[in-house]
């Protein structure tokens, strides 16, 4: 299988490495599309936690996190 990861995004909890390393994934071959999430202070090469999703997620797209403050304005835009 060959995977190719997109930007990676760190989602702090304390410290300057506590925290988790948010990414999207996909394979090449059938297209299938996760979002993986790592512990950043491991930097282990399995993840915490892995997320299929329902569809491919196109190369162009970028991780980003805001406030819940932030999701509702952009909500409301939709």
């Amino acid at each position: 299988m060959q995977t190719v990861m997109r930007q990676v995004v760190m989602m702090r909890l304390a410290g300057e490495d506590d925290g988790h390393l948010v990414t999207f994934t996909q394979n090449t071959k059938d297209g299938a599309s996760e979002m993986r999430v790592y512990n950043a202070k491991t930097m282990s090469q399995e993840p915490v936690a892995r997320v299929q999703l329902p569809l491919r997620c196109p190369s162009g797209f970028h991780c980003y996190h805001m406030s819940e403050e932030q999701f509702q304005a952009q909500a409301g835009m939709l």
